[in-house]
C-alpha cells in the first residue's frame, strides 16, 4: 500500500475516535417569560348566575266599577307615588255620595230632635208631666237616633271614598307598562289595568349551593368575612356586556329553606340602580366575597396546565431550569387565577413559552413579567 492512503487512514480513524469520545453540546436554554409570585391583598369572591327583579311590583286594578273616562300617562313613563294615572266615570259615585250626604242631613236633624226631648225627661218627670214609659221611650229613640247618625255617616264615608276611587293613583314610585284597558271600556275591580315596577333599588336573586352556603354562614360566624362601612356583606354584579362588575349593593336575605331538588338556596341582594340600566327580567353574573381582605397568590390562567386532571405550573428553580410543581386552584379572577396552595412567595413562574418545555428539568431563558393585576 501506498504511504499516502496509510497515513488518510490513520487521520480518518483518529478523527472518528475523537468524535466518539467528545461529550455532546448542552441543550440551550429555552426562552420564556416568567412571573415573580408576590402575593397580593385581596378578597376571594364568588361568582353566581343571578336574575334581576323589582323591589316593588304592582298588578293595578280599579277598587270601583264604571266605564274608563281617561287615561292620563304614556307608556313606559316614569311615575310617582299618587301620581293620577286613570279616570273612572264619577257621575254614578257623586250621585251616591249627594244622596248619602242627604241622609247624613237628615240623621243629624233626627238626632238634635232626639236629644232636645230626652233632655227634657228628668225635668217632665220630676213635675209628674210624663210617665216612666214615656221617659223611657225618649230614651230609646236618643240612642236609635243616635245609632241612624253613625249608620249615615259611615254610608257618607263609603260614597265618598268610592268617589275619590273614581281617580286611580299610583300606589309606587316606579316605571308603568302600557294600558291594558282604553278609554270606554267597562271595567271591574278584578280588572288590570297596568303594570308598575320600581327602578330603584333593584333585587338580584342568586341560587347558592349547599357548600357554598355553609362556608358563608362559618366566615360569618367567625367575622371572617368582607363587610362595608355600615356592616353590610357587599355583593358586586354585571351585565352580558360589561366587565368588572360595576354595579355594586349588598346581601339582604336567604330563603328559608334549601330546594332538595338542586341543593341550592336562593340568595337576594339589594342593587341601587340610579342610572335605570338594570331592568326586571335581565340575567346577569353576580359575586359575593368569601373572605375577608387577606394576601393572596395570583396568576395567569395561560401560566396553568393540565397533568390527568392534576393541574401544575412550571417554577424556574435556582439552576434557571422549569420544573413540575401541582396547584390547587381558587376561583377566577378575569384572566387570572387564585392559588390555593402549592405556590410561595419568591417562586418564579413560566407564563408564556410554556409549548417549547417538552419536559421537566428543561434549562429556560427567563424574561419577567410584571405581577398581575386582579
Amino acid at each position: 500500500m501506498k504511504p499516502s492512503l496509510l497515513l488518510a487512514g490513520v487521520l480518518v480513524l483518529s478523527h472518528c475516535q475523537r468524535s466518539a469520545s467528545t461529550p455532546p453540546p448542552a441543550m440551550p436554554p429555552t426562552p420564556v417569560e416568567v412571573l415573580r409570585i408576590v402575593p397580593q391583598p385581596l378578597v376571594e369572591w364568588q361568582e353566581f348566575s343571578a336574575r334581576v327583579e323589582a323591589a316593588e311590583h304592582v298588578s293595578l286594578s280599579p277598587r270601583v266599577s264604571g266605564y274608563l273616562d281617561a287615561v292620563h300617562v304614556a307608556a313606559g313613563a316614569m311615575v310617582k307615588k299618587d301620581q293620577l294615572l286613570f279616570e273612572i266615570d264619577p257621575l254614578p259615585y257623586a250621585a251616591k255620595k249627594s244622596q248619602a250626604e242627604a241622609v247624613l242631613a237628615r240623621a243629624e236633624a233626627a238626632l238634635q230632635t232626639a236629644k232636645s226631648e230626652a233632655a227634657r225627661v228628668p225635668e217632665l218627670l220630676a213635675a209628674r208631666a210624663m210617665t216612666q214609659e214615656q221617659a223611657d221611650a225618649r230614651i230609646s229613640a236618643l240612642a236609635q237616633a243616635e245609632a241612624a247618625w253613625k249608620a249615615a255617616q259611615a254610608d257618607r264615608e263609603l260614597a265618598e271614598l268610592d268617589w275619590q276611587r273614581t281617580r286611580v293613583l299610583a300606589p309606587i314610585d316606579g316605571k308603568i307598562s302600557r294600558a291594558l284597558v282604553t278609554v270606554g271600556n267597562a271595567v271591574n275591580l278584578g280588572t288590570t289595568l297596568t303594570t308598575i315596577v320600581s327602578v330603584d333599588p333593584m333585587h338580584a336573586y342568586a341560587d347558592l349551593d349547599e357548600n357554598t352556603l355553609l362556608r358563608v354562614q362559618s366566615l360569618m360566624e367567625k367575622k371572617q368575612i368582607k363587610v362595608d362601612e355600615q356592616g353590610r356583606i357587599p355583593v358586586e354584579l354585571q351585565l352580558a356586556d360589561e366587565k368588572d362588575y360595576p354595579h355594586r349593593g349588598w346581601f339582604e336575605s336567604l330563603d328559608n329553606r334549601v330546594q332538595a331538588s338542586t341543593g341550592s338556596i336562593v340568595l337576594r341582594s339589594i342593587i341601587p340602580n340610579p342610572s335605570g340600566r338594570l331592568v326586571p327580567g335581565m340575567f346577569a353574573r353576580i359575586r359575593i366575597p368569601l373572605s375577608a381582605e387577606q394576601a393572596t397568590i395570583v396568576i395567569p390562567e395561560m401560566a396553568i396546565k393540565t397533568d390527568q386532571g392534576q393541574k401544575f405550573v412550571y417554577v424556574v428553580d435556582e439552576k434557571s431550569c422549569a420544573q413540575y410543581r401541582p396547584v390547587v386552584l381558587g376561583p377566577s379572577l378575569g384572566m387570572n387565577r387564585i392559588i390555593r396552595s402549592g405556590l410561595k412567595e419568591g417562586d418564579t413562574i413560566v407564563v408564556n413559552g410554556l409549548a417549547k418545555i417538552f419536559m421537566p428539568g428543561m434549562p429556560v431563558a427567563a424574561e419577567s413579567q410584571p405581577t398581575p393585576k386582579p
